[in-house]
């Protein structure tokens, strides 16, 4: 009794301590990989952002060339072609160019509002990329932060488990899972030494194995014999098509026959007509 119940401590205790490991490297696991996707996210939207920015400035840029362009080229026909076409001649002096000058900036104003208002939707996104940079930022460090807290967790945790690790006498069953379900055995008086539960979980993990392959086995069967009864109900309307297509295939020979007998009918009609005609004929003397 005594030795059960020290043998029930000794896996409670490595039970606790690979729970422990588990966790640990879990969590450390867990962060490494949220480390990744925040430096993969931040990649990202540093990305979208900077080609969001540029589209946008292209665009800008575009719509007040055009429309200094535009500018520029109604300051010639209004000061320069217009007069030399109407014979007034060309006057140039401060005020036209003052004017000149006015006009080319108001096109380039309202360029840029125009600018604006056919980029908002860029410069709303482009926004909310760059205000999701500090965030992200702010939680990868915090994750590099609690990383070495974490693996030196995992090292105590290790430390503090691997002399009861090592004496134990399966490595492959070595995990929370399988200590527990030892435990229980020895809790339940279903084993009484640490081998017996070895091989009890042993066959039940082969158990469930065999389980498992014998369900997908069968849904396997089962999906084989739908096909099956599909393909043969296709078969069966396959045959009744083709019993369909004899029938309509015979009545079309049966209607051709009856169809040639009236023909050859016709055509003995015919001839028995000029016969006829013919006889009339030589009885008149035509």
């Amino acid at each position: 009794m005594e030795n059960r119940q020290q043998i029930l401590n000794a896996l409670a205790n490595l039970y606790n301590g690979l729970v422990r490991l588990e966790n640990a490297a879990a969590q450390k696991q867990n962060t490494e990989a949220l480390i990744q996707n925040l430096q993969y996210q931040i990649q990202q939207n540093n990305s979208q952002s900077s080609v969001l920015g540029a589209k946008t400035k292209f665009k800008r840029n575009a719509i007040k060339n055009i429309a200094t362009v535009v500018a520029i080229v109604f300051c010639a026909l209004a000061f320069f072609i217009l007069p030399m076409a109407v014979g007034a001649g060309v006057v140039f002096n401060a005020n036209i160019l003052l004017t000149m000058i006015v006009l080319v900036l108001a096109a380039r104003g309202i360029a840029a509002i125009v600018g604006r208002a056919k980029t908002g939707v860029e410069d709303l996104t482009k926004v909310a990329y760059d205000r999701s940079i500090p965030n992200l930022q702010n939680q990868l460090q915090a994750a590099i932060n609690s990383l070495p807290a974490l693996r030196r967790e995992v090292g105590l945790a290790y430390a503090d488990v691997a002399p009861m690790m090592d004496v134990f006498p399966a490595p492959d069953f070595c995990y929370s899972y399988a200590v527990g379900k030892m435990y229980k055995y020895f809790e339940n008086l279903r084993v009484n030494t640490i081998q017996e539960a070895v091989n009890m979980y042993d066959d039940e993990m082969k158990f469930n194995q065999l389980m498992s392959e014998l369900q997908q086995q069968t849904a396997i069967a089962r999906q084989t014999l739908a096909e099956v009864r599909q393909i043969s109900s296709e078969v069966s309307q396959i045959r009744a098509n083709t019993d369909e297509i004899r029938v309509n295939t015979a009545n079309i020979a049966k209607s051709s026959a009856e169809c040639a007998a009236y023909l050859s009918d016709i055509r003995d009609s015919q001839l028995r007509h000029e016969a006829d005609v013919n006889a009339i004929r030589n009885y008149i003397g035509v």
